[in-house]
C-alpha cells in the first residue's frame, strides 16, 4: 500500500513498533489443551452449563489440524458448548462437530452463499433438536429456552426435512 500510494510511510513505521509473530497453532499443540480448556470455562458460564472435558477429548484436539487456528478452536468450543447438554465432553463429541466425508462434497468446495446457507441449516436444526432433547420434547418450553417464539423454533426443526444441496 505504501508503495501504491495509499498508506502514508512515516505512519506506517509510527504505528509499527512491535512486530509480534505467531505461529500457527499447528505448530504449537501444547497451547491446544490450554485455549480449549479455557474457551470451554468460558462458553460454558455464557450459557449456563457445566461441562468439562475427558483426558481422551483433549486428546482428540491434539490430532486434529486447526487450518484456522485459534479461531477455528473457538468456535469448534463454543459450537460444543452450546450443543451438548452438559457433564463430560468425549472424543465423540469431537468427531460429531467434523463434517460428514460421506461423499457430499465439502463446504469449501461450494459457492460461499451455498456453503454459509448449509453450515447454517445444520447449525440451526443440531441447535434446536439439542434443546428440544433438554426439554424432553416440549416444543413451547424449547423456543422460551432458545428465547425465540415457537413458530421461529419449529422452522428450525423443519430444516430436518428440506433437502440438502447435492442429496
Amino acid at each position: 500500500m505504501i508503495k501504491a500510494g495509499t498508506f502514508r510511510e512515516e505512519l506506517y513505521y509510527r504505528l509499527g513498533v512491535v512486530t509480534v509473530k505467531l505461529p500457527p497453532l499447528r505448530e504449537r499443540p501444547e497451547d491446544i489443551p490450554h485455549l480449549a480448556s479455557f474457551f470451554l470455562e468460558r462458553f460454558s458460564r455464557r450459557y449456563g452449563k457445566s461441562l468439562a472435558g475427558s483426558p481422551r477429548f483433549y486428546e482428540t484436539l491434539l490430532k486434529q489440524p486447526w487450518p484456522g487456528n485459534v479461531r477455528q478452536l473457538k468456535n469448534v468450543m463454543e459450537r460444543l458448548t452450546a450443543l451438548h447438554p452438559g457433564g463430560v465432553l468425549e472424543p465423540q463429541d469431537v468427531a460429531e462437530d467434523q463434517p460428514a466425508n460421506s461423499g457430499i462434497s465439502p463446504l469449501s468446495s461450494l459457492p460461499w452463499k451455498e456453503a454459509r446457507e448449509q453450515y447454517l441449516a445444520s447449525f440451526e436444526l443440531s441447535y434446536a433438536q439439542a434443546v428440544l432433547a433438554r426439554c424432553e420434547g416440549n416444543i413451547s418450553a424449547a423456543a422460551r429456552e432458545a428465547e425465540v417464539d415457537r413458530k421461529t423454533f419449529y422452522a428450525l426443526l423443519k430444516r430436518e426435512k428440506e433437502p440438502q444441496a447435492g442429496e
